[in-house]
């Protein structure tokens, strides 16, 4: 599913599939072919904040641990959505315990509405951090 180009200063989602993403960033890669943007296309799962990318986050969401969460607690977020795949899977109560103790709000979504959610959370400037364990 396509979503509505913004305008933004911050990482948006631009469109979401099972087994892909593609991000605008507001720094793209220019082809120097075309002159164009190049899209960023993510097709493993991967950590984004209005700021930053990270990729290659592999985790297996039925077995998501505190320590796999070490990078998605990094970035500091006020806000962090799961996306994991298809359904909403919900992690064991330690991790989401390990969130809150550090002040950072959890939700836990399939991919498609963590990447919706995401896109309107950034745009309103807020704190948050998108985590998505199966595209």
């Amino acid at each position: 599913m396509k979503f509505n180009l913004e305008k933004s200063s911050a990482n948006i989602i631009h469109r979401y599939e099972p087994g892909e993403v593609e991000i605008r960033q507001p720094n793209p890669e220019i082809s120097a072919e075309t002159g164009q943007a190049i899209a960023k296309i993510i097709t493993t799962g991967f950590i984004l904040t209005p700021s930053h990318l990270i990729e290659n986050w592999q985790v297996d969401e039925q077995l998501l641990t505190i320590s796999h969460l070490a990078q998605v607690l990094a970035t500091e977020p006020d806000v962090i959505l799961l996306g994991t795949g298809a359904k909403a899977i919900f992690p064991k109560h330690e991790v989401i315990q390990a969130c809150y103790e550090v002040g950072a709000g959890i939700e836990i979504m399939n991919s498609a509405a963590a990447c919706r959610t995401y896109n309107v959370l950034a745009s309103e400037k807020r704190n948050v951090t998108v985590a998505i364990s199966i595209v």
